[in-house]
């Protein structure tokens, strides 16, 4: 299954809107997992608008005082949902992958920067697996959390804050038996409109 992670930092400009549709169509994405839409709503007709057709099928969360926000949307061919899990930072599709005949999980996540709920999120997601016994699970997403330092630079961060997110977010990854999927091209995927900062907090865990 083609799947799609994006952290759209705002969904309503149409700009962005025809970008992330042309993306979609391209690579002919089966699943877009979105984060920080900053949409209250979300209605079948953005979603068929977005998608490009309206043979698809989607979830969301809320943002929050016009803060985070999440949405998956995939393709009725590729996958078909049996369960599903809403939470403030994560969705959670539990369902077919119609290729390979495979129940799977997948979640779309946007981790919170405070460290706490951050440990409640890790908490929650491993929680989840304990009651879902599907051995095929992929997360996807903005986890704002680096695995070492490596994968930070310029920013103003304590190395006892760094080292202790760090080695929470690498206990969680090994708790739940997740694999980090290397990435290609650009080593560091946020930055600050400065420049004088980029960290990689997306990735795929599966």
């Amino acid at each position: 299954m083609i799947i799609l992670s994006y952290n759209v930092r705002g969904l309503g400009g149409g700009v962005k809107w025809r970008a992330i549709k042309d993306l979609i169509a391209r690579e002919r994405v089966e699943m877009v997992l979105l984060q920080e839409t900053k949409l209250q709503v979300v209605d079948q007709r953005q979603c068929v608008s977005l998608w490009g057709d309206s043979n698809c099928d989607w979830r969301y969360t809320p943002a929050v005082n016009s803060s985070g926000g999440l949405l998956c949307i995939w393709s009725k061919d590729a996958f078909t949902i049996q369960n599903c899990v809403l939470g403030q930072n994560f969705i959670l599709l539990a369902g077919l992958w119609k290729e390979r005949a495979n129940n799977c999980v997948i979640v779309n996540v946007y981790a919170p920067c405070d460290l706490e709920a951050k440990r409640e999120l890790w908490r929650g997601i491993q929680d989840l697996k304990q009651i879902c016994p599907v051995a095929s699970w992929c997360i996807g997403g903005d986890f704002n959390a680096v695995r070492t330092s490596l994968e930070r630079r310029g920013e103003a961060i304590s190395q006892t804050y760094g080292r202790r997110e760090s080695d929470e977010f690498n206990s969680f990854i090994i708790q739940m038996e997740l694999f980090d999927i290397p990435i290609l091209g650009k080593r560091f995927k946020w930055f600050r409109p400065n420049g004088k900062a980029m960290s990689r907090l997306d990735r795929f865990l599966i």
